[in-house]
């Protein structure tokens, strides 16, 4: 499309699809000021969105430097999704430290002792690009780069386990039993190359290249490889401490 014909696509979807951010927040006279590379570059991030009129964010950056790049666009979808106010930055400050603060569910409700609760972050890799623009070969370089971290969580008694690989001829290749039985207990993803919102983005591509699980020996610490990111830590835990289930999130992640 051309940048006018693009222009007009996004008009139409701001008013059949007001959910969707990217529409919402598209700034006609910052698409026009950019230069013919830069504007392709941001109809790449923007496509999913303008080919899946449904989407709710609509954008996928394809480089770390594209929320610099692209933040007159980008910055007021992030902080309508997210609800950040204009005086507040949007960058935030890691702080693990829970200690003084009591998050104890059973103390809300002691129906709440036995809950079975998930926490989970991203984590990308800057020497790599987003999985958007990744290459197969950058796809299965990374899930090699991150099978290698893995090795010091497997000899960690505490986090010690498994990488599972959907990589054909990987050599911590899974068939596709314990493929369908990961999925079956919501561990693995789904197969991606099914899902239109990625396809366009180019996420999917090159399924099930570079793809993989990193699982520990109770099965409550999990790293998923290359996802919507390139990693996606998850801490599993029954029982409502959540300070216990942050404070094990934050120990896998400093053992990798």
């Amino acid at each position: 499309m051309t940048p006018e014909q693009v222009i007009v696509r996004i008009r139409t979807i701001a008013g059949t699809n007001p959910g969707n951010l990217m529409a919402r927040h598209f700034d006609e006279d910052y698409f026009r000021s950019l230069d013919d590379q830069l504007r392709q570059r941001l109809s790449k991030i923007i496509s999913s969105g303008i080919e899946n009129p449904d989407s709710q964010m609509g954008a996928y950056a394809m480089n770390p430097g594209d929320y610099d790049l692209f933040a007159p666009m980008l910055d007021p979808m992030i902080r309508d999704f997210h609800g950040i106010a204009e005086e507040t930055t949007i960058a935030q400050k890691h702080d693990w430290d829970t200690s003084g603060t009591s998050c104890d569910l059973a103390a809300i409700d002691s129906r709440l002792k036995d809950v079975s609760m998930r926490v989970r972050v991203a984590r990308n890799v800057s020497t790599f690009p987003l999985p958007g623009a990744m290459s197969k070969e950058q796809r299965v370089a990374l899930e090699n780069l991150a099978a290698q971290a893995f090795s010091k969580l497997r000899e960690d008694p505490a986090f010690g386990g498994r990488y599972l690989s959907i990589t054909p001829g990987s050599p911590d290749e899974i068939d596709s039993t314990e493929y369908d039985r990961r999925v079956t207990s919501h561990q693995m993803f789904k197969d991606m190359s099914g899902d239109p919102y990625l396809n366009v983005a180019g996420i999917s591509a090159d399924w099930p290249y570079g793809r993989g699980m990193y699982v520990s020996q109770d099965e409550d610490f999990l790293v998923c490889v290359g996802e919507e990111d390139h990693l996606r830590i998850l801490a599993m835990q029954h029982g409502g401490d959540l300070n216990a289930l942050f404070e094990r999130l934050r120990k896998g992640l400093e053992r990798m």
